[in-house]
């Protein structure tokens, strides 16, 4: 019998991530910015793939890009979109978050995806548009976590109104910087490097880093052992999807 297969959705601050789920064997795909016209970048390669059983999403990033993801399914496959909300306890995980529905669902599928793949307890950093950093127990609890610009946002903010040269990402070579640039790269990375070391001691002293997001790799020079996944979302897709990782 042939596989069932699914197609999973990760619709973020500023790109669109997916993958095909066939069995338990998730297939990426490449990734969309969503910029004005997004999918008609993504119909082609939606359209060379057999009609999928279901399409799942999780979507933070407003609901006209739910409405146009909405659409194309429903050109190609006469599909609706599944889009995920956030439940406590699910397969194990809690979340103390107070009102859990205004828990982002990338968050929430990124601790699924961790507690899933037997990572707790762990600090998930997802560094993109944004920084979030949220705590997972070894129990599957998730205390809660943090949520600041990512590094590219915050060198955005620094030199709007200012007349301080784009110095560009990157870090100096010594902590303390010589010249304006180095100073900015190295101010955000302390910025950053900062927040995920003070998080990370709300954890035991054996809790793992998991990183994801797009700037993950430029994260990872300075903090020492981590692991990297980046379909991390995806991942927590699959899981909330009921298939096994």
């Amino acid at each position: 019998m042939p596989v069932a297969m699914r197609v999973l959705v990760d619709l973020g601050n500023a790109r669109l991530k997916w993958a095909r789920l066939e069995g338990e064997t998730l297939h990426p795909g490449a990734p969309v910015h969503l910029v004005r016209g997004w999918e008609k970048k993504l119909a082609p390669a939606w359209a060379g793939l057999p009609p999928p059983e279901a399409v799942v999403a999780s979507n933070v990033a407003g609901e006209d890009n739910a409405w146009i993801l909405g659409r194309l399914c429903a050109r190609l496959w006469h599909l609706e979109p599944e889009f995920v909300r956030v439940q406590t306890p699910f397969q194990g995980l809690e979340t103390a978050y107070r009102h859990p529905q205004r828990l982002g669902s990338d968050r929430w599928l990124a601790l699924l995806a961790a507690w899933r793949l037997g990572l707790a307890p762990c600090l998930v950093v997802d560094a993109g548009s944004a920084l979030t950093l949220d705590l997972l127990e070894a129990g599957g609890h998730h205390p809660g976590g943090l949520i600041l610009p990512g590094p590219r946002r915050m060198r955005t903010c620094l030199l709007e109104g200012t007349h301080i040269p784009d110095p560009g990402p990157g870090s100096a070579a010594e902590f303390v910087a010589r010249d304006t640039a180095g100073g900015i790269r190295n101010g955000i990375q302390a910025a950053v490097l900062g927040a995920i070391d003070r998080a990370r001691r709300h954890l035991p002293g054996e809790a793992r880093l998991v990183l994801t997001g797009g700037d993950a790799g430029d994260l990872i020079r300075g903090l020492g052992p981590a692991e990297v996944r980046p379909y991390l979302v995806l991942e927590g897709l699959a899981a909330f999807s009921g298939r096994n990782l």
